[in-house]
């Protein structure tokens, strides 16, 4: 993670520089993407303001620390933005989670998928339970949609895997 150091009022040598680097290349376990650092560090009467700007795609990060050692402003804006950075981690990796995985891509439907054709519309007829059961032998279609003419409900008569016909009727809501 590059980072840039940036010091108003003062000036800031090279080892402390270098300790603000290594806390701050200590986040990148926790933020793999790509992301640029800026520390700023402002002396005051007080002591030391320093604050850290982290750029991440279209994320953004600050974080600022005051006291009056530099160093422990470093690890204390430090640890303010791992808060952070913890924090929307556990967000994305929650949207991702509830996002609905398509089983397959457009392109990966294989070619030999049967044609759907409407037809026209049908004519529910009302039938005999018997009188339907024939009906459904003589023809080569694998189900009958018909309503009863002893309940009034409708009903399906269908082919099962051994042969023989099955029968289920549709309550009524």
């Amino acid at each position: 993670m590059p980072v840039t150091i940036t010091a108003r009022h003062a000036s800031v040598n090279d080892q402390i520089k270098d300790y603000a680097r290594e806390k701050l290349e200590s986040l990148d376990h926790l933020w793999p993407r790509d992301a640029d650092a800026h520390l700023v560090i402002e002396v005051e009467k007080a002591g030391y303001l320093l604050e850290i700007n982290l750029h991440s795609g279209h994320f953004q990060i600050n974080s600022r620390a005051r006291h009056r050692n530099l160093q422990t402003a470093i690890n204390g804006a430090v640890r303010k933005l791992e808060k952070q950075l913890k924090k929307l981690k556990g967000k994305s990796s929650r949207r991702r989670k509830g996002k609905v995985q398509v089983p397959y891509a457009p392109e990966d439907l294989p070619e030999d998928i049967p044609l759907l054709v409407k037809v026209p519309d049908a004519r529910i007829e009302e039938l005999e339970e018997r009188s339907a059961s024939l009906k459904m032998r003589e023809s080569r279609f694998p189900f009958l949609l018909y309503r009863s003419a002893e309940t009034r409900r409708l009903s399906v008569i269908f082919r099962r895997d051994d042969g023989s016909l099955g029968l289920m009727e549709i309550p009524e809501r």
